[in-house]
Formats: C-alpha cells, structure tokens, sequence
C-alpha cells in the first residue's frame, strides 16, 4: 500500500500514449493492459491513469493478481460495481448476471423472496 502513496516518476512515454487515446474516447471502449514483475509499478502507473482518465469519462479496472477477480462471474461484478457508481446503468446485464449466478449457484437462493430450489428441481 505505501508504493501506491510514493510520488509518481519516469512514465512519461505510458502517460502520452495514455492522453492519446483518452483523446480517441468517443470512439468506443477502451482497454489498457499493464503486464510486468512485481514491484515495477504496475499498481501506482495504473491508480495514475485512473485518475487522470477520471475527468474524461468513465473507468473501471481488474488487478488479475486477485485470484476471484480471474473467475468471469467476480470479475464482471466488480466491473459492474465500478461503472454502476459511475452512474452506468445495467439492467440488461443485472438480469442476464443474475441467471448465471442462479446456474452457478442453483444451492443459494437470489434474495429472501425466493424459496430457492425445489427437490428434484434444477435451473436449465
């Protein structure tokens, strides 16, 4: 946690590529992908853009060294959380996520109203 709190140095060429294509932004999604070993800078370079990026539209972003985050279910969650708080709106994808979570999870009930599966009764 301290080496997201040092002073960001050294990522000029990253940071004018980056400003390029925040200027490209209308033109759909945009995806940034920071690979390297650790202790590089992967996670300050990354909180860097985000809030650089912040003024110019919406961001959300996935650390694939959490192990959960590399499962697709978790993994779109946290993206829909993030985007959600932005004010992005998802109601096509709440309910297609909460059919998945249903085949996932057929054990679990959704929410306090549903009684959950019956004997001999399994979501297709």
């Amino acid at each position: 946690m301290a080496a997201l709190q040092r002073r960001f140095v050294d990522r000029e060429p990253v940071l004018a590529a980056f400003a390029e294509e925040l200027t490209r932004i209308g033109a759909g999604p945009r995806v940034f992908n920071a690979t390297g070993v650790g202790g590089i800078g992967k996670s300050r370079l990354l909180r860097e853009l985000k809030d650089r990026a912040a003024s110019q539209g919406r961001t959300a972003s996935l650390d694939l060294q959490v192990h959960s985050l590399r499962q697709q279910e978790d993994a779109l969650a946290v993206l829909r959380n993030e985007l959600g708080s932005q004010g992005v709106h998802f109601d096509r994808f709440d309910i297609a996520y909460a059919v998945l979570w249903q085949r996932l999870h057929p054990h679990l009930r959704l929410n306090r109203l549903d009684p959950g599966p019956r004997e001999g009764h399994f979501p297709c």
